[in-house]
């Protein structure tokens, strides 16, 4: 509920009718709303990077992989209230932290993973710096997401992401990893096409 609806949309009461369950049990569970954020976000980003690996272990290389996020980038963020990061940096501190942590961690650990994997499948250019372009990647995903750069009356937060997130493909990829991009892209569309 809070990833689609956002975090003040929200209420105990909600949540406790969406589960079936009195608001007092919640309570007996959970010391308030701002802990159950916590507990919600350190759930998500623990899926999250299950998500990564599960992609990145399943493709045959780093243009495959990035493919694939890019696909879940779109589903995932089609069902995201944008103002959900926005407010649970302005609301919800112990959460917010919790997840730069994570972001700063094992979210840049695994980006820089990637950039080495396809400097080495000679995807991705060899003269980038991964620390660098993994810092920059992250904070792309904030930028999309920061209704002041992007406001919401004006731009579709979804098509932003997935705007920056190719933007950032394109200015790492090599000719032979922008050929294997566009097969994959092909391959995407004939079987949307077919079904």
């Amino acid at each position: 509920m809070f990833f689609n609806y956002g975090i003040r949309n929200v209420s105990m009461d909600d949540i406790a009718k969406h589960i079936g369950m009195s608001k007092k049990t919640i309570y007996q569970c959970f010391a308030d709303k701002d802990e159950l954020v916590y507990e919600f976000m350190r759930v998500r980003m623990s899926e999250q990077m299950a998500e990564m690996q599960t992609i990145a272990d399943s493709s045959e290389n780093v243009i495959e992989e990035l493919h694939k996020a890019m696909l879940k980038t779109r589903e995932v963020f089609s069902k995201m209230n944008p103002l959900m990061l926005f407010e649970l940096r302005k609301y919800h501190p112990k959460a917010w932290e919790f997840f730069n942590n994570c972001k700063e961690g094992e979210m840049k650990k695994h980006i820089i993973k990637t950039m080495q994997k396809g400097i080495k499948e000679g995807v991705f250019r060899s003269n980038i710096d991964v620390e660098i372009l993994a810092r920059m990647r992250l904070e792309l995903v904030q930028i999309a997401l920061d209704p002041n750069v992007f406001p919401t009356t004006h731009f579709n937060f979804v098509e932003v992401n997935l705007q920056l997130f190719e933007h950032f493909v394109y200015g790492v990829i090599t000719l032979k990893g922008l050929t294997l991009l566009n097969q994959y892209k092909r391959q995407n569309q004939e079987a949307n096409i077919t079904t």
